[in-house]
């Protein structure tokens, strides 16, 4: 249905007043009609003033028309921002933390069963030490690593699809992101259904990655983490919507929580759902 034909809201207290202007406007257009035609509008003048007043009233409504419609068009047409919504790419998009407990226990180091992983900070929770941990998480980063949700690539064709502009971040350094996107491509999500962002750098005086100034910086609207520290540090930060991707080191957070990635599909503003 047309909305220029529904019914309005009581007006409010408005501000300049019209009825003075209108009488202006009639006082000049008297004046241009005198000088049209010679004389001031008077009765008994051999027209018929019915037929008059009821072209007239057509052409009013047909130039009212056309300026709603003129309107509608430009505000129809206007730039509209895009939702947007940043997904962390691993231990939300990829299920990374468990490959990395397989490549400590096949290089024979022990670690607690991933349920049982109560820190993003593995170190707590394997026999290994600092330098054989890293090598243990390199090596992983570089291998292809699998989807936690295997539906994925249609949750982004969805998104895509529904005019959400798309963001993976990563605190993976620069060197990595041709395998990431090569990666993502193997697991059948598109370059073109998303923007890769790579924050290397953590918050000033910290070992929290710095993903509150790219929120900042991009207007992002939700975004999606497992790190409690990131999250806490974009709440404080920004007004984006922070979600919690649910994994065994973040269960004490009373944070918005996910289980699927498709349950961000609640969180969508009308029309984008």
């Amino acid at each position: 249905m047309d909305k220029s034909i529904l019914p309005q809201n009581m007006p409010i207290v408005g501000e300049e007043e019209v009825l003075s202007k209108v009488i202006e406007d009639l006082k000049d257009r008297a004046i241009m009609g005198e000088k049209k035609y010679g004389t001031l509008l008077k009765t008994f003048n051999g027209r018929d003033s019915m037929t008059d007043a009821y072209q007239e009233a057509l052409d009013l409504v047909m130039y009212i028309k056309q300026t709603l419609m003129e309107k509608n068009f430009f505000m129809d047409n206007l730039p509209k921002n895009k939702f947007k919504i940043a997904f962390d790419l691993d231990d939300v998009i990829l299920n990374t933390t468990p490959e990395i407990l397989n490549n400590l226990h096949y290089y024979g180091f022990p670690t607690d069963p991933f349920d049982e992983i109560q820190t993003y900070d593995l170190l707590h929770h394997t026999s290994a030490d600092k330098k054989q941990l890293n090598q243990a998480i390199d090596d992983s980063l570089w291998q292809y690593l699998p989807f936690i949700n295997s539906f994925t690539p249609e949750i982004f064709l969805y998104l895509h699809q529904k005019d959400v502009e798309i963001y993976i971040v990563s605190h993976r350094k620069e060197e990595f992101r041709s395998h990431i996107i090569a990666n993502l491509e193997k697991l059948d999500i598109a370059k073109g259904e998303y923007t890769l962002v790579l924050i290397p750098n953590c918050t000033l005086g910290t070992c929290i990655p710095d993903k509150a100034s790219f929120c900042i910086e991009n207007k992002i609207d939700i975004i999606v983490d497992d790190r409690l520290d990131t999250l806490g540090d974009i709440n404080s930060r920004t007004e984006t919507k922070s979600v919690v991707f649910d994994r065994p080191w973040n269960k004490q957070a009373s944070l918005y929580r996910i289980y699927y990635l498709d349950q961000i599909f609640d969180l969508l503003p009308k029309g984008n759902e």
